[in-house]
């Protein structure tokens, strides 16, 4: 029962983000922050389409057709893979709860720890992004932090 709270400041990536922050992490991460460099992904676009069409284009070239038609297909897959696993695909889709900007974070820290000494049963309903809320509305109101 250790409460959880996950940060993807630049890049998950295949396992590592699956056990961290995936669906086995829901039991324990009460949310999910990822930040404008967050991006989560099976693998990049550019090793996905490398993997998907490398034994065609050889294929291809000994039979001494154009390439061309496959390197678009490749270059298709490498912009599918750049769209869909941005900050803002990610938040929309619910691999992140919220985007927080660099210089926020802090304060989100701080609010979770705060929350976790106060009630570390019951930090935050899963899925619900109430305690980022709560940090947000005590920012925008300028109050001071819980001592």
């Amino acid at each position: 029962h250790l409460p959880m709270m996950l940060v993807v400041l630049r890049k998950g990536t295949a396992a590592a983000h699956y056990v961290l922050g995936g669906p086995t992490a829901n039991n324990n991460n009460a949310f999910s922050l990822g930040t404008a460099t967050t991006e989560i992904n099976v693998m990049h676009g550019e090793t996905a389409a490398a993997a998907s069409y490398a034994r065609r284009l050889v294929k291809e070239k000994d039979a001494g057709k154009p390439l061309q038609p496959i390197i678009d297909k490749m270059n298709e897959m490498v912009k599918h893979y750049d769209d869909t696993s941005g900050p803002m695909f990610c938040a929309k889709k619910g691999f992140v709860d919220e985007i927080v900007r660099y210089h926020e974070l802090r304060n989100y820290l701080v609010g979770f720890a705060n929350c976790c000494y106060q009630n570390p049963r019951s930090i935050c309903p899963q899925h619900q992004m109430i305690l980022p809320r709560i940090i947000r509305s005590q920012m925008v109101k300028g109050l001071e932090r819980p001592k």
